[in-house]
């Protein structure tokens, strides 16, 4: 009887469509995915400070990207750049020394990493070698001045040597990075701003006189400048380490206006080679229309502050040399040159609303920004 009760019961699951379950598979493996700018970009976040300005392609040549840290009132501008390509920069591949070329560079190794840093110049080169070729982290900035061992640096330099040390760094890599590689805040690649336009002046908010004071930052001088002037962005000055500033661009990288605070004594002078110049109502004013269809027209106002100057320029192609009217008038300089909110201390406050600007943040150089000097030839 039972027998019948088992063979009933069998027959009864067959026709209600029961069949052997198929055998248990375990997941496939993903397939490494090929390294791309954007997630040598989110490798590069997970070692460094978060509050990083932009994130974008690095060199040609090699697959990387670079991060663009805005100055705070500690720690001046700067980038990392992150690459994999076949040549490690300036640190000849197989040795510590600077290729042909290159100024002569001090070195030291942390097991497979080289750390090199020029005689002269803001820069820390690490070099880690793959299976094929580099990759190699490009630290550079006012704050990279010597051995990287020593300082108050932006960055760890254990933090760099862990980032040259990621496995995931290489050709191909964890399939799992490329979704989180494409929601990766703040990536572009327009860094001249170019597609930015003009949406009218910026007002500042009231907390921008509250908070704490600290050192002068650009992103402070650009909400000024913003709230006066329409820019299509705003980016730092590029001057020497004496000057903290801003620059509002109204067009291209030739139309321009800065304010910077420096501590150059001679800023209360009238620029060498220009034009015009004289002194009004305690300010300097000179002019330069010197070099017409080669290099933008300029105005320069300054004058003098508790231990140092405060100096406006404006550039343009777009300048009257008979009348000297320029696309910011002179008015508009003058309230802004008067203005004590341009010191070498401001309110956090201040700090926060040029962060906040909506207005594109200018990466790349001014069209007239001092070239790069070429390096001197290795010694020895």
């Amino acid at each position: 009887m039972l027998r019948q009760s088992i063979v009933a019961s069998c027959a009864v699951a067959l026709l209600a469509g029961c069949a052997p379950a198929p055998p248990v598979r375990p997941p496939a493996t993903p397939e490494p995915t090929p390294l791309t700018p954007r997630i040598v970009a989110g490798i590069t976040q997970e070692h460094l400070p978060d509050g990083a300005a932009s994130y974008a392609a690095g060199a040609p040549g090699a697959v990387g990207a670079a991060v663009h840290y805005r100055a705070t009132g500690r720690v001046p501008a700067w980038t990392v750049t992150v690459s994999l390509g076949p040549t490690p920069g300036w640190l000849a591949p197989k040795a510590c020394r600077a290729v042909s070329g290159a100024p002569r560079a001090h070195c030291f190794r942390e097991g497979e990493v080289r750390v090199a840093w020029p005689d002269e110049g803001t820069e820390v080169l690490l070099v880690a070698p793959r299976r094929d070729g580099f990759a190699t982290v490009l630290a550079e900035g006012r704050a990279w001045d010597g051995d990287p061992r020593r300082g108050d640096l932006p960055v760890e330099l254990d933090a760099l040597l862990e980032l040259a040390r990621d496995p995931r760094l290489d050709a191909t890599t964890d399939p799992r990075l490329p979704l989180r590689a494409e929601n990766l805040p703040n990536w572009r690649d327009d860094l001249a701003c170019d597609r930015a336009r003009r949406a009218g002046t910026t007002s500042l908010p009231a907390s921008a006189s509250t908070g704490g004071t600290g050192a002068a930052t650009p992103q402070a001088f650009a909400a000024l400048l913003a709230a006066e002037v329409n820019a299509r962005c705003v980016g730092e000055w590029e001057g020497t380490p004496a000057e903290v500033g801003a620059v509002a661009y109204l067009g291209g990288g030739t139309e321009w206006l800065a304010a910077y605070v420096t501590t150059d004594p001679t800023a209360g002078d009238c620029p060498a080679g220009w034009e015009t110049c004289g002194r009004v109502d305690g300010a300097t004013i000179a002019y330069r229309f010197d070099r017409p269809g080669t290099s933008p027209a300029k105005v320069w106002l300054s004058r003098p502050i508790a231990d140092g100057f405060v100096v406006l320029q404006q550039a343009s192609r777009k300048a009257d040399a008979r009348t000297r009217v320029f696309p910011v008038a002179m008015a508009t300089m003058r309230r802004l040159l008067a203005d004590n909110r341009f010191a070498f201390t401001v309110t956090s406050g201040l700090t926060t609303a040029g962060n906040n600007l909506p207005l594109c943040w200018r990466i790349a150089p001014r069209v007239d920004a001092p070239a790069t000097v070429a390096p001197d030839p290795p010694r020895g």
